[in-house]
């Protein structure tokens, strides 16, 4: 069952349950894509948690979708403003569990969901698939030898990102130049699952190794999947690494979260 957001820029999805405060996620999409995420992924993982009880808030970034910045004004600031907006919505639905919710990130949108744990820390339970929380080189080397001297000098610079064209605002490189996304995880104290892909070469897996050594507080498990590539196949025309992927993640985020209310009793 779908409910109505207070904004077009989000997507929510109630969780098919008779519990009066289900679990929630909200899901934070990848450089260039929107709240659907590509190939849809978002949209079939809002599908599979729902039938599982967990509701979902799928968010347009600045820049992306429906939200009403342009593209050279996203940063990761502005992006961790729309995630501390959608938990202060999300939480305060009466249907919503607040102590039962987690965030997902994809790729930069890991990045920013890792981010964001400073602003929320009530947030126990993250999903990072591919997370660019990494060196430059492992992340972002291609937008920034390219484009940074460019955006340095005029203020912003269009590239190729291969799928589409996006305008890199001066702000961008800074803001991914001055996070800190290793530590925060090395104080976060939660549950974490880290996914990547080994065919992946838009983000190192490296990135997800340090992610995981530096989060020596939490509970968190790394899982390489041997034949995904960045966006774990979510184009080819065999769905089965993305299926593997979103089975994967709904089984992780339906025990955690089950967990976490078994706890409180």
């Amino acid at each position: 069952m779908s409910a109505t957001a207070p904004v077009a820029r989000w997507s929510y999805a109630t969780g098919s349950t008779r519990s009066a405060h289900a679990p929630a996620v909200i899901l934070c999409h990848g450089l260039g894509s929107d709240r659907h995420e590509v190939g849809g992924l978002f949209t079939r993982l809002s599908l599979t948690l729902a039938d599982r009880g967990i509701s979902t808030l799928a968010i347009d970034l600045p820049g992306h979708g429906d939200h009403p910045l342009a593209q050279e004004q996203l940063t990761v600031e502005s992006a961790v403003t729309e995630i501390v907006a959608a938990w202060e919505w999300l939480s305060s639905q009466p249907e919503v569990d607040a102590s039962r919710a987690g965030l997902l990130g994809f790729s930069f949108g890991g990045l920013v969901a890792v981010s964001a744990l400073e602003k929320i820390p009530q947030l126990k339970t993250l999903v990072l698939w591919a997370p660019a929380v990494g060196s430059r080189h492992e992340c972002f080397e291609n937008q920034f030898s390219r484009g940074y001297p460019v955006a340095r000098q005029l203020g912003s610079v269009t590239l190729d990102l291969g799928w589409r064209s996006w305008t890199f605002g001066r702000a961008w490189f800074q803001s991914v130049a001055s996070a800190r996304p290793l530590q925060i995880l090395a104080r976060f104290d939660g549950a974490a699952l880290v996914v990547h892909g080994e065919q992946d070469t838009t983000v190192a897996v490296s990135a997800s190794r340090r992610a995981v050594a530096s989060a020596s507080r939490a509970r968190i498990s790394l899982q390489l999947m041997p034949e995904a590539d960045h966006i774990f196949g979510a184009l080819s025309g065999d769905s089965g690494v993305a299926s593997q992927l979103i089975e994967l993640t709904s089984d992780w985020l339906g025990a955690q979260l089950r967990e976490s209310n078994e706890g409180e009793r």
